[in-house]
């Protein structure tokens, strides 16, 4: 019997076909993609060995307990020259601004030179580019290390590693072994919390937001966790539909149990993978002390773009806090002169709407600013009368 290892066997007899001939038979051979004209060293049948090379099974070997094929693959693993545990310091970075720092083990029983390289592709396996490592101080170092600059575009990337040995030119590749990502990010932008007395159980829904220009988010899910001893369970990830740039998407509904020493608060962690991928992680504190009805818990300082825009004479401006803050939140003309204070005051957590008019007027470009603690944003609007 002839053994071999490291090839692919699940489609070894891959083909049944019915006997006329003989009612209830079936015979069963190599076929398809058992043997390929084309490349016929592939697969486990037809698989070549050259002259006396010993996977061979024989009495002797079976008398001796000796397995050629088992000692042939220790020899092959114990002289393997492998990169493995590549890590990047971060899983998002922004475009064309960060650098990323790529870090691999290798593998090298013999202390050969050796050389590696990792590549960079896209979720559809395109090749977009590679990076040399190199050793950490001492060339026998089992780090290496190599620095790529972030591109202009958004995207989300997988890495290969392959190390060669320049001694005997054998090289092992492991694909698919890290990820990072230039989208968005995707952020937790608001919770709505209730709770339900019937299953005794919170009821929590997440709002997340994909604040990148261009990329949009496909095939995510988002993974709802704490590390609070008052919590009992927490239900699974769910899946997000496509997050379009600079758009919010709501989860289902998780479910968090908690026991007797429940005080009131939640501490969350959220991971938001793609394709199973990690991408984007994100934590919050949440008080949910009194709640029997569904609230809005914002996590983010936010000022919304006012609408309609150009409006005449009213328009609606909506912001959000996280937390109790002080807010002022004033307009002013193209020259710098303030011209209506909407907001002078402290505010408790939540979601915010109102109603400017500008009846007394003139037609305009107008700017309206917000403060709250150490959050300032400015957007720009039109009155068009």
């Amino acid at each position: 019997t002839l053994r071999t290892f490291g090839r692919a066997t699940a489609a070894n007899l891959g083909f049944n076909e019915g006997i006329e001939s003989f009612a209830g038979w079936t015979i069963r051979y190599s076929y398809g993609d058992m043997y390929h004209l084309g490349d016929p060293g592939v697969y486990l049948n037809k698989k070549e060995s050259p002259i006396d090379f010993p996977v061979w099974l024989n009495p002797d070997d079976i008398a001796n307990g000796y397995d050629t094929v088992v000692e042939e693959a220790r020899g092959w693993m114990n002289n393997l020259v492998y990169g493995h545990n590549v890590i990047t310091d971060k899983s998002y970075y922004i475009p064309d601004t960060d650098s990323i720092v790529l870090n691999a083990q290798l593998e090298n029983p013999n202390s050969h030179p050796v050389s590696i390289v990792t590549y960079i592709k896209d979720l559809q396996g395109s090749l977009i580019d590679s990076v040399l490592l190199n050793p950490s101080g001492d060339p026998q170092s089992e780090t290496w290390t190599g620095v790529w600059d972030t591109p202009i575009q958004e995207n989300i990337f997988k890495l290969d590693i392959t190390a060669k040995d320049l001694i005997t030119s054998e090289s092992f590749t492991l694909s698919n072994v890290s990820s990072f990502t230039t989208a968005g990010p995707v952020i937790v932008d608001s919770i709505y919390i209730t709770y339900n007395s019937f299953v005794k159980a919170y009821y929590v829904k997440l709002f997340l937001k994909n604040e990148g220009n261009t990329f949009t988010i496909l095939y995510s899910r988002v993974q709802l966790s704490s590390d609070d001893l008052w919590i009992t369970s927490i239900s699974s990830s769910q899946s997000l539909p496509d997050i379009l740039p600079g758009s919010i998407v709501s989860s289902g509904n998780f479910y968090v149990r908690v026991d007797s020493t429940f005080p009131g608060q939640f501490n969350f962690n959220f991971l938001v993978s793609v394709e199973g991928w990690p991408c984007w992680k994100d934590s919050a504190q949440v008080i949910v002390t009194g709640i029997e009805d569904e609230i809005q818990v914002p996590l983010t300082f936010s000022l919304e773009q006012n609408y309609p825009n150009p409006f005449n004479p009213t328009t609606t401006i909506e912001y959000q806090i996280p937390e109790m803050s002080f807010v002022t939140l004033k307009i002013y003309d193209v020259l710098g002169s303030e011209v209506a204070t909407l907001v002078n005051e402290e505010k408790s957590v939540g979601t915010y709407e109102l109603n400017w008019n500008a009846a007394n007027l003139p037609s305009g470009v107008y700017f309206y600013r917000i403060q709250a603690g150490s959050f300032i944003e400015t957007k720009k609007m039109v009155l068009l009368k």
